[in-house]
């Protein structure tokens, strides 16, 4: 598992808006992505993309997400965390680097809380996108089996 940016032509393929994805952007930056290397979906190893939240509301199930410590962003009555729901397909090609600051606290406690919980975020994550596979998802979720078609028709 890695933090790492997409690649700004990735969204140019797939609009956020017409594939339910989060934008590449957020508070003026890009949006970092904890990827994930080893998910199964419809019998296949696929690279999935999982985004940090800094405002999920209260209303998202908890099997929707993965709560991380707030953020100095987060709102009242919201949460900050990793939100399954919008993750996606992705490959290699579209990484970028993503700068971590080893000066920030909060940001080294981000990444350890991470870390330790790693074995946990996969399966929850496994976990949503078996359910995902079965039918069972929100009408916002990201549009998992049309990325992946055009994905596998490009590279």
């Amino acid at each position: 598992m890695k933090v790492l940016k997409i690649s700004n032509t990735y969204f140019d393929t797939f609009p956020p808006d017409k594939y339910e994805l989060l934008s590449n952007e957020s508070g003026g930056k890009q949006r970092p992505y904890v990827v994930i290397l080893t998910l199964k979906y419809k019998n296949a190893l696929r690279i999935f993309a999982i985004p940090f939240r800094s405002n999920i509301s209260n209303k998202v199930p908890l099997f929707d997400y993965f709560p991380l410590p707030p953020r100095p962003t987060t709102k009242q009555y919201h949460k900050h965390g990793l939100h399954y729901t919008k993750m996606f397909p992705v490959k290699k090609g579209y990484f970028q680097k993503y700068h971590i600051n080893d000066k920030d606290n909060y940001t080294l406690i981000l990444m350890g809380y991470i870390g330790t919980n790693e074995v946990e975020i996969v399966e929850k994550a496994q976990a949503y996108l078996d359910r995902y596979e079965k039918g069972d998802r929100s009408e916002f979720a990201s549009k998992i089996d049309e990325i992946i078609s055009i994905l596998d028709e490009i590279m």
